[in-house]
């Protein structure tokens, strides 16, 4: 991490867990300055992949550290004079991570609340426990830790996203560097650490800010040693915070822990049996707890593209020039050659040979191009998707929806895991959560808007529900493959017109689009409003009744096959009776005023007969007799 602790004569003797409050937070950063220096390995690997991604150079991954630009060792002259020696290079690496990334991440996934029975109250719950989740992971920041998380994974082996109740109680999501968290080797040699160790360098000021009303929090700070941080000229003094965790094994309690070098912050119970972290691992590690990714398994090959890369490099600069050879006895003057059309040079002798040879043989070529393949193939992307090109005469919706799904093949296990991973997300939430029952959660939908929901009202015991993961959308992201695949549900009669407009979701046609499906929506929510609420509103004169209809009956028998109460499958009954009782007094009426506008036509008729044989006109259409 690039610092060192001051106090090395801490020794581990015991268990933290099981030591006086008083004296915990010795053996806490016993255990985490041992741990410095016997991972030291894992620490150097990290800062190689971060640099070959980054293509920068870098001393650690502490504060400060993390870029030479910004060391204090470095000028803007020697910055200038380094970026003036540069190798070229081809980043295969970043390309093929970013790509990945890009490929992996891009639809938001929607962990679903599924209830193990059928009662009622326990899908109502779970249809509310949806909406809130969706909610709290847009607020808190969950998808774009969860991308950076999976970006992470993807350079240093594993991507942790932690979830915590922020300063003004609400759910937060943050990416955590993986050379922040240490696990005891011993009792992570099965991938099932018990204990977790997360460090972070914060500024004192900032500490003594959140302790400030704690007058004897706030002495041990100010009493607390510094690490003294320079950036940009700049010297912050920093307080090394050291966060632990033990989980609770069976019915006995864990443990959680915030420390300085000379005391103990907060201390609690840890009541769960995990960590307030979800993981996302690259690959499944073999032995231990730390995992390998994409860039350590493409290293060699970078290596040896910079490499060549560099060779040829130099070899363009040696001889990659046009070059003039004059015999000596010849009496050509140089100054007659010069870089203008249609000049005369005169000469004696033999005229002078223009010559520019080759620099580098052919092979070369063809050899980086080979290592540049080979790094996607393993990757498993096509150079065109990295560099954003489609194939050529792929056109349509369908063909580019095929292709796609085709190249989402090789990615189904990194794809799994990545649900896995908001999975894991959603049942840190729920478990933390479940201690605060009186959290509010606030939560968009676009029948009614910003609506909040009390979480002790839709909390679910953990035995009663599974989640599974979907993504948002399971339509296609480009307008026209979603285009196509609506328009061939429409036409196979799967689903009707006004169902049709509502799945194109494109945010440039909202305006519009909300109107149109609006008669949809809102039968749905006076039919969902009787299921699940109990609450019966009468179908209105001016609804699409017929639809209202239908959608009542699929809601009725799906809760006869889920034995719904009968009170509110009777409101369904009423509701559909009321719908057909509309729809048939409706026919009454207009049948009704069929009937008063035939008579009326009769008369007009017959007025218009009196006039004509009034006035012994003669239709002109008709023969005289």
């Amino acid at each position: 991490m690039g610092f060192e602790f001051q106090d090395k004569s801490v020794e581990i003797q015991q268990l933290w867990w099981e030591q006086p409050e008083d004296i915990r937070h010795h053996t806490i950063f016993g255990y985490v300055n041992f741990w410095l220096t016997s991972q030291y390995s894992r620490q150097l690997n990290n800062i190689v992949n971060m640099r070959q991604y980054l293509n920068r150079e870098a001393v650690n991954l502490a504060v400060g550290n993390y870029m030479m630009n910004y060391s204090p060792n470095n000028s803007v002259a020697n910055t200038e004079n380094r970026v003036k020696f540069n190798k070229v290079n081809y980043n295969v690496i970043k390309s093929c991570i970013d790509t990945l990334h890009a490929k992996i991440t891009k639809n938001k996934i929607k962990p679903t609340f599924l209830t193990a029975g059928g009662l009622l109250e326990q899908q109502t719950r779970a249809k509310d426990l949806n909406k809130a989740l969706f909610g709290l992971f847009s607020a808190g920041g969950a998808y774009k830790a969860g991308s950076l998380a999976f970006r992470n994974a993807c350079i240093f082996g594993d991507g942790f996203v932690k979830v915590f109740i922020d300063e003004n109680k609400k759910v937060k999501y943050e990416t955590v560097n993986p050379d922040e968290l240490f696990v005891d080797p011993a009792s992570s040699y099965y991938n099932d650490p018990q204990e977790l160790y997360q460090i972070k360098f914060v500024s004192k000021n900032i500490l003594l800010e959140s302790f400030s009303d704690d007058e004897q929090m706030t002495q041990l700070i100010t009493d607390c040693a510094t690490v003294s941080v320079e950036i940009g000229g700049q010297i912050q003094r920093s307080v090394v915070v050291i966060e632990a965790w033990r989980k609770r094994i069976g019915k006995t309690n864990g443990k959680h822990l915030i420390c300085i070098q000379n005391g103990t912050l907060f201390s609690e119970d840890w009541k769960l049996d995990k960590f307030p972290f979800a993981r996302y691992s690259f690959t499944d590690p073999v032995i231990g707890f730390w995992a390998q990714g994409l860039a350590e398994e493409l290293k060699e090959n970078q290596r040896e593209i910079n490499k060549l890369l560099q060779n040829i490099q130099q070899a363009m600069h040696l001889m990659a020039y046009p070059r003039i050879f004059i015999e000596r006895n010849s009496k050509i003057n140089p100054n007659h050659i010069v870089n203008e059309a249609g000049t005369f040079v005169e000469y004696t002798g033999n005229p002078p040979i223009f010559s520019t040879p080759q620099s580098v043989a052919p092979e070369v070529f063809a050899h980086v191009q080979t290592l540049i393949k080979q790094a996607y193939d393993v990757t498993g992307v096509s150079q065109l998707s990295a560099t954003s090109q489609k194939p050529s005469g792929l056109n349509s919706g369908r063909a580019l929806n095929e292709y796609n799904d085709i190249q989402s093949e090789r990615f189904y296990v990194l794809g799994e895991k990545y649900e896995q991973f908001y999975i894991d997300l959603a049942n840190i939430t729920c478990d933390i959560l479940s201690q605060r029952s009186n959290y509010v959660v606030s939560t968009f939908s676009k029948d009614v808007g910003l609506e909040t929901i009390q979480w002790k009202d839709i909390e679910l015991a953990s035995d009663s529900y599974t989640i599974q993961c979907f993504p948002s959308s399971a339509l296609p992201t480009t307008p026209a493959a979603r285009l196509q695949i609506v328009q061939d549900m429409l036409q196979g009669g799967f689903i009707q017109p006004e169902i049709a407009q509502d799945l194109l979701d494109f945010p440039d046609l909202e305006a519009y689009t909300s109107k149109q499906v609006a008669p949809v929506r809102v039968i749905v929510k006076y039919v969902e409003d009787i299921l699940y609420k109990g609450e019966y509103r009468s179908p209105e004169i001016y609804m699409n009744l017929q639809l209202a209809t239908a959608t009542a009956q699929k809601y009725f028998n799906w809760a006869q096959l889920h034995e719904i109460d009968e009170d509110r499958v009777e409101l369904l009954r009423q509701f559909i009776e009321d719908c057909s009782a509309l729809i048939n007094q409706a026919k009454e009426q207009a049948q009704q005023a069929q009937q008063a506008a035939i008579p009326a036509q009769q008369i007009l008729q017959n007025q218009l007969s009196g006039q004509i044989g009034a006035s012994g006109s003669v239709n002109p259409l008709q023969g005289e007799g």
